[in-house]
């Protein structure tokens, strides 16, 4: 028959069988996952073990699932005793056949449990609980428990004396969280039965489940397996459930130790003062928890969140900085690879063919330009690298613009190419900039319009004030487009779609734009054309580099 403590202990394995679902779903990947995971499967044993034992009404059968909870417990701390081999370095420290050897003693106390009448001699009930008699060979079992428990904590401590910092974070929640699991269960299952109290044995599984989530979260913290809303309320609230059964023992345990003579026992005023207790502390234990697991867990508070921004912002700069110095070296390879390689054909055939004016003429004009496409090479990435000094000036933006186009006007004329202006002359637009650099950076761009239209067309170029203190040129062609998977790369430097060029004219500019406080953007449809812009402040307030 279903009472009160197998009730709630079969509750309890169905939050535990969802907990498992969770890990085995997103935390299996490595060891010290599959070992919790197992370790909660052995809790469930446990759990149901003693929930059937209440359910019993035979002794046959209560003395069978009564020795499946002290061979399930005894699996418990053998999974421990495993998982202090494996966690936090996520690698077996232990050869295959050593791991199986370690299941041995649990083997043996199964067989004893099961096969012999050593362990277990009756099931009685006293004072209307179920109590039940060791044989002088149980103490075996205490014997192989702690054993087994001082070594995995052992292995965990010194674990944690060498481990880095950035761990011994997360190795506090699954070391507390296992400590007090088995000093919860622990009390209410192994120490007060020592003593003929059996009162409170169901109370075991239910009392260590908070425990258990935290051990999870300490193990799956860099999986961000346990970040979501949904498991900071289950830490609160199973955290929550954990304190109310606690005191809840505790109301128990002093009642019947100290007042059983006094009011008794089974009184209905200790019930109910035992349940105005629990409801007056609920409101306040539940902030109280909430707002401890919001700070250490999920660093809600000012300074934490502070801090754990400037690391990312730290990490998210060095991992920019390397993957830059990468594409650095891997472009200037690439370029300067490709002239040298036909500088050193020429040079294999040099000798043999001194007298040859043709092969020398050819070798010469070869070299010429060979050489001029490095000296870009070294002439951009300078450009590319070098601080930028301002020289701040009032800049007529039209003018500044018509220069530009002067000095592309060969290039311009040869490829077919119209130039539609969208300003007007005699309206200028003045702003505060370096025209040097802010020439350089139109430069490149109508230099990319122009190559992105090999075969002639339109370049219109507008520029416009904008509501403030901003203006926005506007360059577009009506080239073959940009596929809007590449957009995001345009501005990489050595990223380039087009052969014979170093990739470095956009970065540039947009380096140079950036410095004088504006924005560059890009828009493009495949067959329709390009279109560049660029917003700039119209009053600048830029500090020399090189000054303290």
């Amino acid at each position: 028959m279903m009472n009160y403590q197998s009730i709630t202990l079969f509750f309890t394995v169905g939050i535990y069988l969802i907990l498992c679902g969770v890990v085995h779903a997103k935390g299996e990947k490595k060891p010290s996952g599959k070992l919790f995971n197992q370790f909660l499967i052995s809790v469930v044993l446990w759990a149901v073990s003693l929930g059937m034992f209440y359910v019993s009404t035979t002794n046959i059968s209560s003395l069978f699932w009564l020795r499946a909870k002290y061979v399930a417990g005894s699996l418990i701390v053998t999974l421990i005793l495993l998982f202090s081999f494996v966690y936090p370095q996520e690698e077996w420290k232990l050869p295959l056949w050593l791991r199986w050897a370690v299941f041995i003693p649990t083997g043996i106390l199964a067989y004893l449990y099961y096969g012999t009448p050593y362990m277990l001699t009756q099931i009685y009930i006293s004072n209307q609980t179920k109590q039940w008699a060791w044989a002088s060979g149980h103490y075996f079992w205490y014997i192989y428990v702690v054993c087994y428990l001082l070594w995995g904590f052992m292995r965990l401590f010194q674990s944690y004396r060498f481990s880095l910092d950035s761990q011994r974070q997360a190795m506090r929640y699954v070391i507390g969280g296992l400590f007090f699991s088995f000093l919860l269960a622990g009390t209410t299952g192994v120490v007060l039965p020592l003593y003929n109290y059996f009162k409170l044995v169901w109370l075991g599984p239910s009392m260590i489940f908070a425990c258990l989530v935290y051990v999870g979260y300490g193990i799956f913290k860099k999986q961000l397996v346990f970040r979501d809303k949904v498991v900071k309320q289950t830490m609160a609230y199973s955290t929550l459930f954990t304190v109310m059964l606690v005191l809840y023992f505790l109301i128990v345990f002093i009642n019947e130790k100290l007042f059983k003579n006094v009011i008794g026992t089974e009184s209905i005023m200790t019930n109910l003062a035992s349940a105005l207790t629990i409801a007056i502390m609920f409101f306040p234990l539940k902030n109280t928890i909430q707002g401890f697991i919001e700070r250490h867990f999920y660093m809600l508070n000012y300074d934490h969140v502070i801090e754990e921004n400037k690391m990312l912002r730290d990490r998210v700069f060095q991992t920019d900085k390397y993957k830059m110095i990468t594409t650095l070296a891997s472009g200037v390879a690439h370029e300067m690879k490709n002239p040298l390689t036909v500088l050193k054909g020429y040079c294999f055939y040099l000798p043999q063919r001194l007298d040859d004016k043709v092969f020398l003429t050819k070798f010469s004009n070869v070299l010429d330009s060979e050489l001029n496409r490095m000296y870009d090479l070294v002439q951009h990435l300078m450009d590319y690298s070098k601080p930028i000094r301002f020289g701040i000036k009032k800049t007529n933006l039209m003018k500044l613009m018509n220069t530009v186009l002067t000095t592309l006007k060969n290039s311009i004329v040869e490829l077919n190419i119209q130039i539609l202006k969208e300003y007007d002359d005699d309206r200028p637009i003045t702003i505060e900039s370096d025209p040097h650099q802010l020439s350089q950076a139109l430069l490149n761009v109508v230099t990319n319009s122009r190559e992105a239209m090999p075969g002639g067309g339109t370049i219109s170029i507008a520029i416009d004030k904008r509501e403030g203190n901003e203006i926005e040129i506007r360059i577009k062609d009506l080239g073959y487009g940009v596929h809007q998977d590449e957009l995001p790369f345009l501005f990489d430097p050595f990223y380039s779609l087009k052969d014979q060029n170093t990739g470095l004219g956009l970065s540039i500019a947009q380096g140079i734009i950036q410095s004088h406080h504006g924005n560059i953007f890009i828009e493009s449809v495949i067959g329709e054309g390009t279109l560049v812009i660029i917003r700039l402040p119209i009053l600048q307030k830029v500090e020399d580099p090189n000054s303290v």
